[in-house]
């Protein structure tokens, strides 16, 4: 009947992140170091945390992209914010959007330490298949927080891949 086929998609429902049943937002104060905009590179690269950090050395060395975050806060000082929908960066009492990017936009999210050990985070943007690509780099408070906000990122990639794969099979049924 109607109860025995709802049983196991209830279960699976259970079993999704927090991130996609409550539709929350995470969201992490970081500083912004720079972003890099129309890098080449090719974005389904298997190395692509390779080819991040070299891209961030070579604009670094250039001049493109400071070495140390600015020392005025409302310059450098932002909030990044995870949903499912995706990542948006505001100022610290987010009144300000500086940046929305849908989650299917972002290619690659880099945990790293630059050169002065201090954490930071790296994310590509760009769409599917293009040869271009734009650069955001984060300062984190410490390696932990770098570490939850890839790992959150990674919840919220997964909570809407396990929606999609639901609404494939109820489609199925």
């Amino acid at each position: 009947g109607e109860g025995e086929s709802s049983a196991p998609i209830k279960r699976k429902e259970s079993e999704l992140p927090d991130l996609f049943k409550y539709s929350q937002t995470i969201s992490f104060p970081v500083k912004l170091l720079g972003e890099l905009q129309g890098m080449s590179t090719h974005i389904s690269s298997t190395e692509s945390q390779t080819d991040t950090l070299e891209l961030i050395d070579l604009a670094q060395r250039q001049g493109r992209l400071p070495w140390v975050t600015s020392d005025k806060s409302e310059v450098s000082n932002r909030s990044f914010s995870i949903s499912k929908y995706g990542v948006k960066v505001t100022d610290q009492m987010k009144q300000r959007v500086y940046a929305r990017h849908a989650l299917q936009c972002i290619a690659a999210l880099t945990y790293y330490q630059d050169t002065y050990g201090r954490p930071m985070v790296a994310m590509r943007t760009g769409q599917a298949g293009a040869r271009l690509c734009d650069l955001h780099i984060f300062e984190c408070i410490n390696e932990e927080q770098a570490k939850d906000i890839c790992l959150t990122l990674a919840q919220a990639f997964e909570a809407v891949n396990t929606k999609m794969q639901l609404q494939k099979n109820l489609q199925m049924t």
